[in-house]
């Protein structure tokens, strides 16, 4: 199985479609599994447990480039675009093709927050670099 040091997200305009990749902090992928589950303790002592459906998220840091010499590779603004889509039943949609650092593909939503953080003292152009963590959430059955 192939590995890349990037993944890419596409977008799902059926005129114009958006699709990049970004260069991920090897170290910061973190694949995540979370149980849909409640738990309480009832009067007589025993557990009452409820079990779902078991939800797969994935956060990564990437580096990013304020202006991209790269056509393939997405750039601070592509990353904020992609983040800004909001709506699961606009065209684009909030829905988001992802295909992994293995060459998997997932249909995923960007969650929580985007907080870039710049590296060094450049803001603009080729040299300014920004570390960005990425928390993208699986569609079940998508």
């Amino acid at each position: 199985m192939a590995t890349y040091r990037y993944f890419t997200l596409e977008d799902d305009d059926p005129l114009y479609s958006v699709k990049k990749q970004f260069r991920v902090i090897s170290d910061s992928y973190q694949r995540i599994l979370e149980k849909s589950q409640s738990m309480t303790k009832t009067l007589d002592g025993d557990l009452d447990v409820n079990l779902g459906s078991i939800y797969e998220a994935y956060d990564y840091t990437v580096r990013v480039r304020h202006t991209e010499p790269d056509t393939n590779y997405g750039t601070l603004a592509d990353l904020e675009y992609f983040y800004s889509l909001n709506s699961p039943t606009a065209s684009p949609s909030c829905k988001l093709k992802f295909v992994d650092h293995h060459g998997n593909q997932k249909t995923v939503i960007m969650t929580r927050q985007l907080q870039p953080k710049i590296v060094g003292v450049v803001l603009e152009g080729v040299t300014a670099s920004y570390m960005v963590p990425v928390s993208l959430q699986v569609l079940p059955g998508a």
